[in-house]
């Protein structure tokens, strides 16, 4: 399943420094899942350098994309500066204002999907997934981040500096190094997730709801922007959901912790597994479309409105559709990539 384009002035925002790190993260995906990407990008990277003014001449994104795409597609020679055309640089020297992302340098070398991306100005490091890639990413203070498919986590250059935040979209398990000195939170949707001494995960895939389980320890959760006002505290065993207004609409206390986030435990493929606490129908198959990167659909569509509580396989898709059929009692109908449920 691939990702597709961003619009050009996506591209554009990226390329003059502008994007912020979610817009990063669009194209970080986007050339993770599609391999021409990287040419497309190192081939923009080297034509964009022409667009850029002089000190005393305004900066226009639109002017120096139009220009850059002109170049790309072989209307307008690349000036050496003197009015006459030249032969293209092999290694094109940008103006040092501009601060073109070092994502740029890290597409041209061809280091991308869940590695490292730095957005312009050294702002953050972006790490991207795509359908069926689980990574883990170490941060600087010893704490580790196991990412789920199709998953952004953002981690701001300050990170570390008297406090240590980042931003997820998407879904990731956090196995924290404990600092009472430097407290570490995560960003998801509007929601802080504060550590306290903890093994915990965090899904944010809708534009409302936040997931929270806690495997270890113990969290709080706070809407962002109330600085910690009216916290819930989750502890070992809870699973939550929080939509606007920070009041939990589900927790669930007791889970069993060893089955909560083996998909990121797991030591092989064989027992990896991805347990489901009163989800709605819809969001189990999403996640399995994740995972294995298909479509996956269920009629009735009110059907995909019911919620169900299932651990689900992640070495077979098979083993994973008939499970939730049999739950829903209703049969798997197979087509190239694509799934019914019905």
């Amino acid at each position: 399943m691939s990702t597709s384009r961003p619009p050009d002035d996506l591209l554009a925002r990226v390329l003059s420094g502008e994007a912020s790190a979610a817009e990063a993260a669009v194209v970080a995906r986007w050339v993770a899942a599609n391999p021409e990407a990287e040419a497309e990008m190192a081939r923009l990277q080297a034509t964009w350098g022409e667009g850029v003014p002089s000190a005393s001449e305004q900066w226009d994104v639109d002017r120096a994309w139009a220009k850059t795409r002109a170049r790309r597609d072989g209307i307008l020679p690349i000036s050496s500066g003197s009015g006459q055309p030249t032969a293209a640089p092999r290694r094109p020297v940008l103006a040092p204002w501009l601060r073109i992302a070092a994502m740029v340098a890290l597409i041209a070398g061809g280091v991308w999907g869940w590695r490292a991306l730095t957005l312009g100005g050294g702002s953050a490091a972006v790490y991207a997934t795509v359908e069926g890639e689980r990574r883990t990413v170490a941060l600087s203070d010893g704490s580790t981040v196991v990412m789920a498919p199709r998953s952004t986590l953002t981690v701001p250059a300050r990170y570390g500096r008297g406090q240590r935040e980042v931003m997820l979209d998407g879904e990731a398990w956090f196995t924290v190094a404990h600092d009472e000195s430097r407290p570490f939170a995560v960003l998801a949707d509007g929601y802080r997730v504060r550590d306290i001494g903890t093994v915990f995960t965090v899904q944010a895939r809708s534009a409302d709801t936040v997931g929270v389980t806690v495997v270890e320890g113990s969290v709080a959760v706070a809407r962002a922007d109330t600085d910690g006002e009216a916290e819930t505290a989750l502890v070992a065993g809870d699973v939550a959901r929080f939509t606007t207004g920070a009041v939990p609409v589900l927790v669930r206390r007791g889970e069993p912790t060893a089955a909560l986030a083996s998909w990121a435990t797991a030591t092989d493929d064989a027992t990896a597994t991805l347990d489901l606490v009163d989800v709605r129908v819809a969001d189990a198959l999403a996640a399995l479309e994740r995972w294995f990167g298909v479509a996956v659909v269920v009629t009735p569509a009110t059907l995909g409105q019911e919620t169900v509580t299932i651990t689900l396989p992640l070495n077979s898709l098979d083993r994973a559709l008939d499970d939730i059929a049999r739950l829903l009692g209703v049969t798997v109908h197979r087509g190239a990539n694509r799934f019914e449920l019905r």
